[in-house]
């Protein structure tokens, strides 16, 4: 006998309804986005004590979106190594799955020296510990000497653009609070969609430019 459609249940027209979403959604999420020649580091032994190459990628992620000077983020935010070969978007959501959003602030050198002397001083091991992209910070003891941005030396009363996450961005960690600001801006723009864009748009990932620098002189 065959149901019509009013006879059959309705938690089995929704299951139904709800497996065929998953499966649209699993293809989405198994779509190749883009390549790269080695593995993007993220295992938490390593991000959380050194500078990697997968720090690197996200923080020049959202520094080609925003224009930004340079930027900051904190090692707990990569949950994963982004695999050598082929990249999808499920690996990008693995490294990247909070939903934090992209934001930026444009503050003078002064309270950006402020800013990184408490960024830089963020402990290892743990997930608060920094990374940094488009600056390089030679230190004394917990001081920073030397501070460069864009290979320039720090300006105190010039301006400065700063990206990171809204995590660390409104306090998380212990990392400066900056969402109150008047320069503040929250892009709207999730991490995982920004480091998803940026692999697509500049695929094959060549892992050598993106490799440690020695942002942090000790």
């Amino acid at each position: 006998r065959v149901l019509i459609e009013e006879e059959i249940p309705e938690d089995t027209k929704l299951l139904a309804l709800l497996t065929t979403f998953q499966e649209k959604g699993e293809a989405q999420l198994g779509v190749v986005i883009g390549s790269a020649d080695a593995r993007f580091i993220g295992e938490r032994k390593i991000v959380r004590n050194t500078e990697t190459n997968l720090g690197n990628l996200a923080c020049a992620a959202y520094m080609d979106k925003t224009r930004a000077d340079l930027a900051v983020m904190n090692s707990g935010g990569i949950r994963d190594d982004l695999p050598a070969g082929d990249i999808t978007y499920k690996d990008v959501l693995k490294v990247k799955p909070f939903g934090n959003s992209v934001c930026t602030v444009t503050m003078t050198g002064a309270e950006l020296l402020e800013y990184l002397t408490v960024a830089v001083n963020k402990e290892k091991d743990t997930g608060a510990f920094a990374q940094f992209v488009g600056v390089k910070i030679t230190m004394t003891g917990d001081k920073p000497i030397d501070v460069q941005v864009q290979g320039k030396p720090l300006v105190a009363d010039q301006q400065y653009k700063l990206v990171s996450e809204s995590y660390i961005a409104s306090g998380g960690d212990g990392y400066p609070k900056v969402n109150d600001h008047p320069n503040f801006v929250d892009t709207g723009y999730l991490d995982a969609d920004v480091l998803r864009e940026y692999i697509a748009n500049n695929s094959p990932l060549k892992a050598a430019n993106y490799a440690p620098t020695n942002d942090v002189v000790r």
